[in-house]
């Protein structure tokens, strides 16, 4: 943070103080842009990716607006963990977005089902690259473009991971850039629409992205 705006701001503090309001508001408000700060120093420090910190930020930022039942950001276990309810990303040690909290009920859960997914992973294939899905999906986006067809969270652009298995093509390259190099699992499922998730494995971290249902 700039030293001017760092000083505009204590002495605003200040003024907050002499007239006997409340000062303690301003400080808090400037202590946690300052632990921002850092904690963004420090990822940057260890070699955190900024394409990561930007799609987990993009994430929550998508879990506000579904109001998702599971959504979120939460550390635990010496783990960051970032979901939306249709995916999650799992990260080793502290991410810098300041709407972490310390543990619960959140992070057990998404402990779990990350857990899960490494189990089921052992009997899946790997998935297409990064190359073929986002081909795949600027064609199916220009085709839309050009036939007049709204792409939207009802009815987003599919992709078709294996013989029963569908995801949204947007999370999916979303999920590849989050985490990049890594190796991505789909168990294959006799159900006309498989719902065991999709298992991401990187160096960063892993993750998971739910199917959906396609008829």
């Amino acid at each position: 943070m700039d030293r001017t705006i760092m000083l505009s701001r204590l002495y605003a503090a200040r003024e907050e103080w002499d007239r006997g309001a409340d000062a303690g508001m301003v400080l808090d408000e400037l202590i946690q842009d300052l632990q921002q700060e850092e904690r963004e120093a420090t990822y940057k420090m260890i070699g955190g990716k900024p394409k990561t910190l930007a799609t987990m930020k993009k994430i929550i930022k998508n879990a506000e607006k579904n109001g998702s039942a599971i959504n979120g950001a939460v550390q635990y276990e010496n783990f960051s963990y970032i979901t939306d309810g249709f995916r999650a990303i799992r990260i080793h040690g502290d991410v810098p977005i300041q709407k972490c909290t310390k543990s619960g009920s959140l992070g057990k859960s998404l402990h779990d089902i990350m857990e899960r997914a490494i189990e089921e992973s052992n009997s899946g294939d790997i998935a297409p690259n990064y190359a073929e899905v986002k081909q795949n999906f600027e064609q199916e986006k220009a085709h839309r473009k050009a036939n007049g067809i709204k792409t939207d969270r009802y009815n987003p652009i599919l992709f078709q991971v294996n013989k029963n298995t569908w995801v949204n093509a947007q999370y999916l390259l979303e999920m590849m850039e989050a985490l990049p190099g890594c190796e991505i699992y789909a168990v294959e499922s006799d159900l006309p629409c498989s719902r065991k998730p999709i298992y991401f494995k990187s160096d960063a971290g892993d993750g998971v992205l739910l199917p959906v249902n396609h008829t």
